[in-house]
């Protein structure tokens, strides 16, 4: 495994061309490529043709379609198809909600439901196969608890159910089981063989179960690509993180993230984590720091996903981080983030002439990385736009937080009282406030 750490998308491509250049793949295998969203293969595609001169052959693929392409490879009993996504799940959970209302342990179900409105039970459903999802992926001990029925909550009870009732075969049929949103059985002719075999195969924490099994046995497919990409992918799971590093051991595997920060910041935290620690005695508060406060408090999932990068035995590093150009409030921004200081550090150093700044100070959000959805405010893309993007304006959407309101960056000779504020033409940094992600 190799990580490719850059602030910039355009480096990223140009790095990820320079790859492709110098160890081409058989061209009759397509390069599997793995983005964050299908708009950025789109402008990934464009970048690579200017580069390479034509693109041709290209497989981009989600992550989670890329990882459970390869654990049907080596589990050949998985479905094509996870049969446990929000989307589906969320009908199954709106087929049982009035039985498990009726339940002994129902009761706070039976208040919400009580009136009989359907659409608080799609909502319901809608919500609690959102949070399905997130346990699948961040909490697999609570999943494996569920299923050995050592929870007695409602919610391990209705997992148990959607488990039961949703077993399902290779090729995407449910196996002694229903359909999403049907009473209908399978067919009886699978007997209780294939129930058995493709009884744990149905979602994402007994197909990683199943996949570790067969590595630990010795089998490793040959349908496996020789190389695969993941390119501007922010943040992993802790168990995605484990399939990868699983699947490394026979699969060339590139990781060209979006790295804000060119120093270690594993270890920062935001004002208020940090508050927290130290007020519940934690050993470690001590040693955990701000560094910069828009990466502490925006920069969560990133920062876990590089620090379990970092540490990974045997993985390789490239840094590939550029100055930012112009002198806006932008820029300043973007150094401070780079450098890991506070605001009021970086206002120090922006004061400071022009040439006492270290070469290669430089720090953006490439276009293209994302927020997390439980962030405190969605973080827009900023630095500046490659050719491959339309837009030109760049944007930072939200409120910063307390106490992280940028100063001193304006021009040298502002008057004292003036000197927290921009310039008229200076529009590097917009503020959008909106109450919703939709409405954003």
């Amino acid at each position: 495994m190799r990580l490719h750490h850059s602030n910039r998308m355009e480096v990223l491509a140009g790095e990820l061309a320079r790859l492709m250049r110098a160890d081409p793949c058989d061209p009759f295998a397509p390069e599997r490529i793995v983005v964050p969203h299908p708009t950025i293969g789109r402008w990934l595609s464009l970048e690579l043709a200017r580069a390479l001169g034509i693109a041709a052959n290209l497989r981009f693929e989600l992550p989670a379609e890329f990882a459970w392409s390869i654990m049907r490879e080596a589990v050949p009993d998985l479905p094509r198809e996870q049969a446990y996504t929000p989307a589906q799940l969320r009908w199954r959970i709106h087929d049982v909600l009035p039985e498990l209302a009726q339940g002994p342990d129902g009761q706070a179900v039976r208040g919400y439901l009580g009136d009989g409105d359907p659409r608080k039970r799609f909502e319901l459903a809608d919500r609690l196969a959102r949070v399905f999802d997130r346990c699948l992926l961040y909490r697999p001990d609570w999943i494996r608890e569920w299923e050995r029925g050592a929870a007695p909550h409602w919610q391990a009870r209705l997992w148990r159910r959607l488990v039961e009732d949703g077993r399902w075969g290779a090729e995407g049929r449910p196996v002694g089981g229903r359909q999403p949103g049907g009473e209908g059985r399978a067919d009886a002719r699978e007997g209780p063989a294939a129930e058995k075999r493709e009884a744990a195969a149905g979602h994402w924490v007994a197909a990683v179960d199943a996949f570790r099994e067969r590595l630990a046995a010795g089998i490793h497919p040959p349908g496996w690509p020789r190389r695969a990409t993941f390119f501007a992918v922010s943040s992993f799971s802790p168990s995605y993180l484990d399939v990868l590093r699983r699947a490394a051991e026979g699969i060339e595997i590139h990781l060209f993230m979006l790295v804000p920060c060119r120093e270690y910041w594993g270890d920062i935290r935001s004002r208020r984590e940090i508050a927290r620690r130290d007020g519940d005695g934690d050993p470690d508060a001590g040693y955990f720091t701000e560094g910069n406060e828009l990466l502490a408090a925006w920069g969560r999932a990133g920062r876990d996903t590089f620090d379990a990068l970092v540490e990974s035995e045997g993985a390789g590093e490239e840094d590939h981080f550029v100055p930012p150009d112009g002198a806006c409030r932008l820029a300043a921004v973007q150094r401070d983030v780079l450098d890991l200081r506070l605001a009021s550090e970086g206002a120090e150093a922006d004061a400071a002439p022009e040439d006492a700044h270290p070469a290669g100070a430089a720090g953006a959000v490439a276009p293209g990385e994302t927020a997390p959805r439980d962030a405190p405010a969605a973080r827009r893309p900023t630095g500046t736009p490659s050719a491959g993007f339309a837009s030109t304006e760049t944007s930072l959407a939200g409120s910063a937080p307390a106490g992280t309101r940028p100063t001193g960056f304006a021009p040298a000779g502002t008057p004292e009282g003036e000197q927290g504020r921009p310039p008229p033409t200076d529009d590097s940094i917009r503020i959008h406030v909106c109450h919703s992600p939709l409405r954003e």
